[in-house]
C-alpha cells in the first residue's frame, strides 16, 4: 500500500485549497462542495456516489479542517455517511451523496426494537450537526435505522467549539425504520483523525511563519533555541500524525488503524494549537486571531466519540505505549 497521496489526490488538495483560501472560520462552504460533486466522494455509483475511496475524502476532510470550515460535511458524509454505507438498505443514501438531504448521526440513544422498527425513546447530548440535519441516521443496540430529523427535539448548546455547534437531541417515542445491522465503522475515526490534520498543520504554518518574521532583541525569535525545540517537536508530532492517518485512510476496515491515528491525531490537533499560541505570544491569546478557534475545535473534536470508540482508542494508546 503507498502512503503519499497519488497525483489526482494531490490535484484535489490544490483545487481545495483555493476554493477555501478566502473562507472565514467557521463559514460553510457546503454548496460549493456539493457543486464540486465532493459529496458524492466517498460512496459507490450505486449509491449516487464517485466510487471515490476513504483516502479521497480524507483530502476533503483535511482541507476543511485547515480552515475551519463550518457545514456539515464531516456530521453528513464522513459520520452519517460512512455508517448509512454499511447497511442493507441504503436507499437514504443518495440524497445524501448528492447532498440534497443532510443527515447527522445519532449513536447510543435508547430504543426497543418491534422488527423493523426501532422505538427511540431518550437524549444524546452531543450531536454534532444535528442543527441542520434534515434526517438522522441511528445507531442503537446492534441496529441501524433512518428518522427524519422533524420526529426529534433538538437543542443547540452553546458549544466550545464555536465554528460547529452541537446539540442534545431528544426522542420521544419515535418510530425509526431499521436499515442495517450496526457494526464499528473504522472510516469514521480515521476521517475525524484527518480534519484534526489539518487543523495541526495549519497551527504548525502559522507558527512557523510568525517565528521567522517576529524580531526580538534584534534578530527573529525563530532563532532561540527554546522556539526551534518547540517547533522541532511539533512538526515531529504532525509528521507522525499524518503517517497515521494516511496509513487508515488506506486501510479502512482496520479498526487498530484508525483508532491509531485518532490518537495520534487528537495528541497533534491539541499540542499544535497550544504550541501555536506560545510562540505567537500575546497575540496568540486575542479574540482575533485564529489559533484560538483551532483549540477550540481540537478540545471539542477529542470529545466526539462513544465508549466504543474510546475502547478502540484506548487499545490503540496502549499498542503505542508499548512502543521503545
Amino acid at each position: 500500500m503507498t502512503l503519499e497521496p497519488t497525483g489526482e489526490q494531490q490535484d484535489l488538495r490544490d483545487t481545495l485549497r483555493k476554493f477555501l483560501a478566502d473562507l472565514a472560520p467557521g463559514e460553510s462552504p457546503w454548496a460549493g462542495l456539493v457543486e464540486l460533486g465532493l459529496t458524492e466522494i466517498p460512496f459507490a455509483s450505486a449509491d449516487g456516489g464517485a466510487d471515490g475511496t476513504v483516502k479521497d475524502a480524507a483530502v476533503v476532510v483535511e482541507e476543511l479542517g485547515r480552515v475551519l470550515a463550518g457545514g456539515p460535511y464531516l456530521a453528513s458524509i464522513a459520520l452519517a455517511g460512512s455508517v448509512l454505507a454499511t447497511a442493507s438498505d441504503r436507499s437514504a443514501l443518495p440524497a445524501l451523496a448528492s447532498g440534497e438531504r443532510v443527515a447527522a448521526l445519532v449513536s447510543g440513544v435508547p430504543a426497543v426494537r418491534d422488527g423493523a422498527v426501532l422505538r427511540l425513546d431518550g437524549a444524546i447530548d452531543t450531536v454534532l450537526g444535528a442543527d441542520t440535519a434534515d434526517v438522522f441516521v441511528v445507531v442503537a443496540g446492534s441496529a441501524i435505522a433512518v428518522v427524519d430529523a422533524a420526529a426529534a427535539e433538538i437543542t443547540p448548546w452553546d458549544s466550545l467549539d464555536l465554528t460547529r455547534p452541537l446539540s442534545r437531541v431528544r426522542f420521544a417515542g419515535v418510530a425509526a425504520e431499521v436499515v442495517g445491522q450496526a457494526r464499528p465503522v473504522p472510516a469514521t475515526l480515521a476521517l475525524v483523525a484527518a480534519e484534526q490534520l489539518g487543523s495541526a498543520q495549519r497551527c504548525l504554518d502559522l507558527a512557523v511563519e510568525y517565528a521567522r518574521t517576529r524580531e526580538q532583541f534584534g534578530r527573529p525569535i525563530g532563532s532561540f533555541q527554546a522556539i526551534k525545540h518547540r517547533l522541532a517537536d511539533l512538526h515531529v508530532a504532525v509528521e507522525l500524525a499524518r503517517s497515521a492517518v494516511l496509513d487508515a485512510v488506506g486501510r479502512p476496515e482496520d479498526a487498530v488503524a484508525a483508532a491509531t491515528a485518532r490518537v495520534l491525531a487528537t495528541r497533534a490537533s491539541t499540542t499544535a494549537a497550544e504550541e501555536a499560541i506560545q510562540v505567537h505570544g500575546g497575540i496568540g491569546f486575542t479574540w482575533e486571531h485564529e489559533l484560538h478557534r483551532h483549540f477550540r475545535r481540537a478540545v471539542a473534536n477529542a470529545q466526539l466519540f462513544t465508549p466504543v470508540d474510546d475502547l478502540l482508542e484506548s487499545v490503540a494508546a496502549h499498542r503505542l505505549a508499548a512502543l521503545p
